[in-house]
């Protein structure tokens, strides 16, 4: 098969996502690009916690930029989309396409 192909068939692997998904996916694909946005995201965060709460804050972020990024916020939830893909690119595609997801836990060094 040519690349561009396999290029197009392991893209339906994304067929299963609603629109809104698939924009999501291109707005941060797009913001991430732009270099300054990404110097001063830290110092966004802090400003939105500050002024819209953390809870907020946080919750856009995981609407947005983490579904992007992660597979979720744990591991069942990582296993949960790995399986969705999975699914979609064994069964209806014929294709064996690898999953690659990132998992990422955070927090204070020694904290529970």
């Amino acid at each position: 098969m040519k690349n561009s192909a396999k290029s197009f068939y392991s893209l339906k692997v994304y067929k299963h996502m609603p629109t809104p998904a698939i924009l999501n996916l291109m707005m941060c694909n797009r913001l991430m690009k732009i270099k300054p946005l990404v110097a001063k995201s830290p110092a966004m965060y802090k400003y939105s916690s500050r002024i819209l709460g953390s809870t907020f804050t946080n919750y856009m972020l995981n609407q947005t930029f983490c579904k992007a990024l992660t597979a979720g916020n744990t591991l069942e939830e990582a296993e949960k989309v790995a399986e969705v893909f999975r699914k979609q690119s064994t069964h209806h595609l014929n294709l064996d396409i690898a999953i690659i997801l990132d998992y990422c836990a955070e927090g204070e060094i020694g904290s529970h």
